[in-house]
């Protein structure tokens, strides 16, 4: 159903995706980082029983994405910020 052209457009244009893809960056460089650990925790701390294990990742997950969204807000953001700005003193514009 979503390969239809039209259903599969859309559902990529959608609000959750496009913000997973402007945090892709961040996720991919925090999910070790602070999920897999938070993961790591929960598990030795709840058991290793399916619900606890579901638990643990949703905990990673909602640790990985709270991490990848901070490090996007106050990093990422600014930092790319400050590149255009650098970037117009360096290069300026072709007449």
């Amino acid at each position: 159903v979503a390969a239809r052209r039209g259903a599969l457009g859309h559902w990529l244009n959608g609000r959750f995706i496009q913000y997973c893809g402007r945090l892709s960056y961040s996720i991919y460089l925090t999910h070790f980082v602070f999920g897999l650990r938070a993961i790591n925790i929960a598990y030795r701390m709840l058991g290793d029983s399916v619900p606890a294990c579901l638990l643990a990742t949703s905990i990673g997950l909602a640790i990985t994405f709270a991490s990848a969204h901070l490090m996007n807000r106050f990093i990422e953001e600014p930092s790319i910020r400050f590149a255009k700005r650098v970037r117009g003193y360096l290069m300026p514009a072709r007449v």
